[in-house]
């Protein structure tokens, strides 16, 4: 009933196992063809209900019974015995097997690690759970019987449905009964045969450490360097370095193991009660602990449902002639997919995104791209809005026939039906909570380059875009260690991403993949202007990731308040917003996010000059005037090619044509927060340089001259190449008219 709630649908099959179980006693005992095909029938269902199940209940459940009939109560099958069984297990496997093939070639091949989910403390049972009812149980609520612990070991919430493992004090009763009770040596072997697995189910639900009333168990003890917190470590944490074994994260379902064998327990043990009553009170008493049972285990009553009723014009999208897919916005809401599928056997067509117990590593994806580019933007945003027409253009090109806005799920409903009316026109039908939109005929390709920043659902501190803020005017959002966008091109195209960002506290090395395919990493240490180098944009969906390999820094506010981030723009001051009072994980402050085509690239004089085979000079901007009195700004694109075990001087000069020093810039990386003994090879280091001409500066040619230096000893590192000013150590940009 708890899973039912939560909508884990695919657990209420757990019927299967105890009919699997039936069958291969049946198989064992009485072995016969058609009881083996059932017996195989049922277990490839069951391999396929929840792979964790499958170590955790089938395989030690079927080993527990072989053992005792075989070893214990030395039953000889037979060799039709064991072709049976053979026979049995052998037909399960076929079924499952072309299930599971791609999951095992996945994790041999190492890339199934979209299957780990995290969570495995908090998913695991408490080790008063079993003793613990559900704290909305009507009955016993009524009777005031829910014990206060109970409130914290299944909370009232969604997580009732993974940490609910209520044993219920009849069956356990029972089954002690099964334990104490029967004489005879076949029951006790089969009573004792359930019992270890219940004990070992009971044990492993309660997963790597053990918690007691809603919190982990630890304790303090002296060590040299001062008192260690230490957890009470359970077997169950032994299995969680294993293959396979190591994607539960939710060891509470082990109880599922726990409840089955104790179901068996206290069947016998109500054999052996209903043997020892006399015939006219076995009715009664059954029928009593039936009723008891059923009462101590409701999780809530009246079982809430969701009525569904679906809009009619389904069915008339079913009939039309449209074949496009439909896609249920928004896509981060699990009930609407729950409900996407529902409708999908009224209008029968193809879904974007459905229902996963992981998310697929589907690239490119579609459904993300698509829900973000539908999405309303309350104000500008660190990308470009796409135009009504482009997003209409892209939803062609995508194969979207339909679009169904579930809008109980809406945070800004007319917002979000005003973008799509200018998309695909006046929805066909508003009802049932529910505005449906058709794609009407018209181009498939975009005018401009579409972007769209992928709904983030909030589920996690470390990944997704936050919230829009404004930063000295403009727009901008905080990345924590990953964040998405998709660039949607209508041609291939080569250019270069730009954008202006800020690390929180300390330099940032910032990883860009474009369509998975990683471009040169930046190291983010100012706020300014970064460029990547040239690549190729495809045409269609390009998926950009970014990663900020320095992490995120969990901060309750906002930074500008307490002066965290590192550096403000152009001095000026940041602002302060007191209202921010939420828990964030921030690592990279973005602004201005584009895609600039090659010609219009930053870096409009490239360069390749290698100096001392450590690092290399891959371009500059030069922006201002060469006046008297006036500043030359400079953007210089460092690479570097090896690490260096140096820390260098990173310096511009301006050479007048006597040879005078007219101006210069001398300083270690971000002022030596970053040397150049940290940087990482690869990477590329953009460092932002402002030159002020004196007002004395003669009029004449003027050497702009740029590259690195030891200090103290004043020793450049040596310039490859043939280049003016090549053997003195200087790398020579271009010569300046002073005015």
């Amino acid at each position: 009933m708890a899973h039912a709630l939560a909508g884990h649908m695919e657990l209420i099959a757990t019927y299967l196992f105890p009919l699997y179980l039936l069958l291969l006693i049946k198989t064992v005992r009485r072995p016969r063809a058609a009881t083996a095909v059932l017996c195989g029938l049922t277990l490839g269902p069951s391999l396929l209900v929840q792979p964790l199940f499958i170590p955790f209940l089938l395989v030690p459940s079927t080993a527990a019974w072989l053992l005792c009939e075989v070893c214990l109560l030395k039953r000889k099958m037979g060799r039709q015995g064991w072709l049976a069984l053979a026979g049995a297990l052998a037909l399960g496997l076929i079924i499952a097997a072309p299930f599971f093939w791609p999951v095992l070639r996945q994790q041999v091949s190492g890339q199934g690690a979209y299957l780990e989910g995290i969570g495995t403390v908090s998913f695991s049972a408490d080790l008063l759970g079993i003793v613990a009812p559900s704290p909305a149980n009507p009955v016993l609520g009524a009777l005031g019987m829910v014990p206060s612990y109970a409130h914290r070991v299944a909370p009232d919430d969604w997580r009732i449905a993974e940490l609910l493992t209520y044993a219920g004090f009849v069956p356990l009763g029972l089954g002690l009964l099964a334990a104490l009770g029967p004489r005879a040596s076949e029951l006790r072997c089969q009573a004792a045969a359930w019992a270890l697995v219940a004990v070992l189910a009971a044990v492993l639900s309660l997963g790597p450490v053990l918690k007691v009333n809603g919190e982990v168990v630890s304790f303090s003890v002296d060590d040299v360097k001062g008192p260690v917190e230490i957890t009470v470590a359970l077997p169950y944490a032994l299995l969680t370095n294993l293959p396979l074994l190591s994607l539960n994260r939710a060891p509470a379902r082990i109880h599922v193991t726990l409840m089955l064998a104790l179901a068996v327990l206290a069947a016998y043990g109500l054999a052996w009660l209903m043997a020892r009553l006399r015939r006219r009170w076995r009715g009664v008493a059954a029928t009593a602990l039936c009723l008891v049972t059923l009462a101590e285990f409701l999780v809530v009553w009246p079982c809430p449902t969701t009525p569904v009723r679906p809009p009619a014009y389904l069915a008339d999208i079913a009939e039309s002639g449209n074949q496009g897919a439909v896609l249920n916005l928004p896509i981060a809401a699990g009930h609407v997919k729950q409900v996407g599928l529902f409708y999908q056997t009224i209008h029968e067509r193809p879904l974007f995104d459905s229902w996963f117990q992981r998310s697929l590593p589907v690239s490119p994806d579609v459904a993300g791209f698509l829900d973000g580019l539908l999405l309303p933007a309350v104000g500008p945003d660190i990308v470009p809005a796409p135009s009504a027409s482009d997003r209409a253009a892209v939803a062609r090109a995508e194969g979207v026939g339909h679009v169904l806005l579930h809008t109980l799920h809406v945070g800004h409903v007319e917002a979000e039906m005003q973008l799509l009316e200018a998309a695909f026109g006046p929805p066909r039908s508003v009802e049932e909570e529910m505005a449906i939109y058709e794609v009407p005929p018209g181009p498939a390709v975009p005018t401009d380059l579409v972007y769209a920043l992928p709904n983030n659902d909030g589920r996690s501190l470390e990944q997704g875009w936050q919230y829009v803020e404004d930063w000295n005017g403009l727009p901008a959002r905080w990345m924590p260690e990953s964040a998405h966008l998709v660039l949607y091109s209508p041609r291939q195209q080569q250019g270069a991403l730009q954008f202006t960002a800020l690390p929180l506290a300390a330099p940032q090395r910032l990883e860009i993949e474009v369509d998975g395919v990683l471009l040169s990493p930046l190291v983010v240490g100012e706020w300014m202007t970064y460029t990547t180098l040239v690549f190729t944009l495809q045409q269609g969906i390009n998926q950009i990731a970014l990663y900020a390999r320095g992490g995120c820094t969990r901060i309750v506010g906002d930074p500008r308040c307490g002066g965290v981030a590192l550096a403000a723009a152009g001095g000026e001051s940041l602002g302060c917003s007191p209202a921010l009072e939420s828990e964030r994980c921030l690592g990279v402050l973005f602004q201005a996010f584009r895609f600039v085509e090659a010609a219009a690239a930053p870096a409009g004089f490239p360069l390749d000059v290698v100096l001392g085979e450590q690092v290399r000079l891959v371009g500059y901007d030069v922006a201002g005037t060469a006046e008297p009195g006036h500043i030359l700004s400079l953007t210089l694109y460092w690479q570097a090619l090896r690490s260096m075990d140096e820390d260098y001087t990173l310096f511009v000069h301006l050479l007048g044509e006597d040879g005078r020093l007219l101006a210069q810039h001398d300083a270690p990386p971000l002022g030596g927060v970053y040397p150049t003994s940290q940087w990482v090879p690869g990477d590329l280091f953009t460092q932002r340089v402002d030159l002020s001409l004196p007002p004395e500066a003669p009029p004449g040619t003027a050497a702009l001259l740029a590259g690195m230096y030891t200090y103290p000893d004043i020793v450049r590192l040596p310039v490859a190449g043939d280049r003016p000013y090549a053997r003195d150590g200087l790398v020579w940009l271009q010569d300046l008219a002073i005015r």
